[in-house]
């Protein structure tokens, strides 16, 4: 079914986020044009208390236009993730995060690097600074595999091809492939599709639990090689973070950014 097709009342209505494209091509242009304001706190954050919030909250300021603009891009290019017009939309937020990124790759190296003392009176004197204590403790987490503010910038500004792998998976796993039609309960064929095969997979008849696995694994397997090749990018960009950052392996490289230990992974694995 087509986007066109679908009633509108099922639909996500993005005007609530900006009214049409060129509204959000304003607010695109207007962060692009203020990207010397990003470092505007750099060297600054152990001043004082007030100045650290300030820099706090202008961070998030700019973050917050970001995922605006990503959420209306995003969810424009997943109605139909073959429209050129969105999926442009999507790779120009990309490269933008990514300029933003590298402007912003100070701020992390600069926080981690204030003593843990300071920030605890900083927080005394600016109450509202604890509503901020897990951040601070997550970037003293990540301080032992951080980079030089310069060498951060470079990563940064390269995310896009990091993230390359993933972007590959998604346009050929969402746009690219098409699943054989199955037959449900009651026996009317029905469309097969990534949204549905959960659903079909919780029938209570095994058939349809078959047939939902058979079509799905049938078109991924008529893409192994190249979802295997995607697989393969995706480890060498966790093993080069591990090299760079001296983890002890691209899996706990993969897993520290959210805090989960390998031996959860492992359990995961044995369960």
């Amino acid at each position: 079914m087509k986007r066109s097709e679908v009633p509108a009342e099922q639909t996500w209505d993005m005007t609530t986020v900006f009214a049409d494209p060129d509204t959000w091509e304003a607010s695109f242009a207007d962060l692009s044009g203020e990207m010397g304001q990003v470092g505007k706190y750099s060297g600054r954050l152990s001043e004082s208390a007030e100045t650290l919030f300030e820099a706090i909250k202008h961070r998030e300021a700019i973050a917050l236009q970001l995922w605006t603009l990503a959420t209306y891009a995003f969810h424009r290019s997943d109605e139909d993730t073959a429209d050129p017009v969105f999926m442009a939309m999507k790779g120009r937020f990309g490269a933008l995060m990514a300029a933003v990124m590298g402007e912003d790759a100070w701020f992390e190296p600069e926080l981690a690097n204030i003593p843990e003392e300071t920030i605890s009176r900083f927080i005394e004197n600016k109450p509202e600074l604890s509503d901020y204590r897990h951040f601070f403790d997550d970037i003293l987490r990540e301080k032992e595999y951080q980079l030089s503010p310069e060498e951060e910038a470079l990563l940064a500004r390269a995310s896009q091809i990091f993230e390359s792998p993933d972007e590959i998976y998604g346009i050929l796993s969402n746009a690219d492939m098409t699943f054989d039609p199955i037959d449900n309960e009651k026996g009317e064929t029905v469309e097969m599709s990534h949204a549905h095969y959960s659903l079909y997979l919780e029938s209570r008849d095994p058939r349809v639990r078959r047939e939902a696995f058979a079509s799905m694994y049938k078109t991924f397997g008529q893409f192994r090689n190249t979802c295997a090749t995607t697989l393969s990018n995706a480890i060498r960009v966790n093993t080069y973070n591990k090299n760079i950052r001296g983890f002890k392996s691209g899996r706990e490289a993969s897993l520290f950014k959210n805090a989960v230990p390998e031996s959860v992974y492992d359990s995961l694995l044995e369960a």
